[in-house]
């Protein structure tokens, strides 16, 4: 759901005012139940550089991708 928000807002199918906030609410829930899912991750660290444009938090989230699933190469991608 978190993704998909992101999508719909970073190529603006929906406005960004809309989904990203949605979008970090979905991940930060996902995050209370599970802190270990990369996926929430890589989603907050996206829409938190995308549009709240916080180079520090969507760095810190980024990093915690390979950490949490290091089996997902991908994910780690985006802090190359």
């Amino acid at each position: 759901m978190a993704d998909s928000y992101n999508v719909l807002g970073g190529l603006t199918y929906l406005s960004p005012v809309e989904t990203f906030p949605k979008a970090k609410a979905a991940a930060t829930r996902a995050l209370e139940i599970d802190e270990t899912l990369a996926d929430a991750h890589a989603t907050l660290a996206y829409a938190t550089w995308y549009y709240d444009w916080d180079w520090t938090t969507a760095e810190r989230e980024f990093k915690r991708c390979p950490r949490t699933q290091p089996q997902r190469r991908d994910l780690s991608l985006a802090l190359q």
